[in-house]
This record gives C-alpha cells, structure tokens and sequence, in this order.
C-alpha cells in the first residue's frame, strides 16, 4: 500500500515532538515524550535545528556518571513563557540536585523531572543527578 507524502511527513513531526514541543500558554517543553529507555542508550540521542514560533530549538541528552545531562540550544527570536526540559530516568529515579551552566538550580520538580530553564537562551548545559 502506497503511503502519502503527508503520512510520512507526520511520522517525522511526531518525532521532532518527542523531543520538542510548544503547548498551550507558552510553554516550550524539551523531551516531554521521549521514552524512558532512551535515556539508558550510553550513545545518546538528539534532535537539532527544530523550528518553533521562538525560535529554532535543538536538545542532546546523555549520561554522565550519575547523572543524565541535556545540551540545550537556544537560538530564539522570542522567549517562551516557560522553558522546561524534561529528564526520564530509566528506573524512574527522582532527582536529587541540578546544576545549569556548572551552577546549582533550584527550579526543578524531582518526580515530574522537570527542570524550569526559562529566561535562558543560547547553548545551556543541564545536569541532573539522580
């Protein structure tokens, strides 16, 4: 069975919304729907140059001893109410601590795995250790 052009095209967009994707009241979520097992791969995964009504967007996750980090890029032409990005551990641990750029941040939920990132802009390196 043939597939349409369309068909095709929205597997892609299905996936860059894994990684990327603008809800309701602008907020710009970063790996909201990656699975969890993804984050287990030692390669890492990525997704780079995703256009959103900010700005074009890429995030490459990868762990790291004990943590998990995100290198988020950031090159916007206007700022997101919120910026979250999302962290899944594979065993589904909690955060304990989380540091943006080297420096300790604060503005995380441990279960959910969000870390608020909003305001930032440009490369931003998210550690989060479990």
């Amino acid at each position: 069975v043939p597939m349409k052009t369309s068909d095709e095209a929205n597997a892609m967009r299905w996936l860059a919304y894994q990684f990327v994707y603008e809800a309701a009241g602008g907020v710009l979520h970063l790996g909201r729907a990656l699975p969890r097992a993804w984050f287990a791969e030692r390669d890492g995964m990525a997704a780079e140059g995703i256009a959103t009504r900010y700005g074009t967007v890429g995030v490459a996750y990868r762990p790291e001893g004990d943590a998990l980090i995100a290198e988020v890029t950031l090159s916007l032409r206007a700022q997101p109410e919120r910026t979250l990005v999302r962290f899944r551990h594979p065993a589904a641990q909690p955060i304990r601590a989380v540091t943006v750029n080297g420096a300790a941040h604060h503005a995380f939920d441990a279960v959910r795995g969000d870390v608020d990132i909003s305001g930032m802009a440009g490369t931003v390196r998210v550690a989060a250790r479990y």
